[in-house]
């Protein structure tokens, strides 16, 4: 899942983390960082975790948020939602005022719960089912990526409209992000298929982790 981190870098350079070797008259502002650091989707988490460093630098060299430094909390929630829960409660306990929070719906999700529930607002950088927003209210919740209908909305009139495509496949991988997306795209394609712009000649998913797609 593609990411936007020209957004979350500008989303970061106002939270920060703590300059080593500065020295602050007052308390950090612990901010927690909730991120793959391992697992399947560690490179996410590793290029979040170096975005959130280069502006942590950028912002204490101009003397932190009203004098006092940020400090980034980090906690690894390995891309899945159990140790997601475990994460946005480790960063809860540490009293971290707001959280980057996290890579992948479904991994998010539980995770949101803990800090609303707990007051603490979580920005998402890469969440974009649409549930998360719709289910139930999160007033402390906020996410830096399009939903996944406006990216299908999105897709949708950037095929016919402006590309002027009229024969239409769309494949997934059947995870949440692209499962989403294309449930999305197949939902704005309706009105061009009824003017007889288009047609949707295939729409399947496929095995990630397949050595043959050949047959689809």
């Amino acid at each position: 899942m593609k990411k936007f981190f020209a957004v979350f870098w500008a989303v970061t350079v106002i939270l920060g983390s703590l300059l080593a070797g500065q020295v602050w008259a007052e308390e950090p502002i612990r901010i927690g960082l909730q991120a793959p650091i391992t697992g399947s989707f560690a490179i996410e988490g590793q290029m979040a975790k170096q975005c959130v460093e280069l502006a942590a630098e950028l912002l204490n060299q101009e003397g932190g948020i009203n004098g006092r430094p940020i400090e980034i909390v980090i906690a690894d929630d390995a891309s899945n939602p159990r140790d997601s829960a475990l994460a946005a409660q480790r960063l809860i306990s540490q009293k971290v005022v707001a959280a980057i929070a996290s890579y992948g719906s479904s991994v998010t999700e539980p995770a949101a719960d803990l800090y609303d529930r707990n007051k603490v607002i979580s920005i998402a950088y890469g969440a974009t089912a649409v549930r998360l927003t719709m289910d139930k209210e999160r007033p402390y919740f906020f996410r830096t990526c399009g939903r996944d209908d406006s990216q299908g909305a999105f897709f949708a009139k950037f095929a016919v409209e402006t590309m002027g495509w009229k024969r239409i496949a769309i494949m997934h991988d059947n995870q949440t992000y692209g499962k989403g997306v294309a449930e999305e795209t197949r939902k704005y394609l309706e009105p061009y298929i009824k003017e007889g712009k288009a047609e949707i000649v295939y729409y399947d998913a496929i095995t990630p982790g397949e050595q043959d797609y050949s047959a689809a």
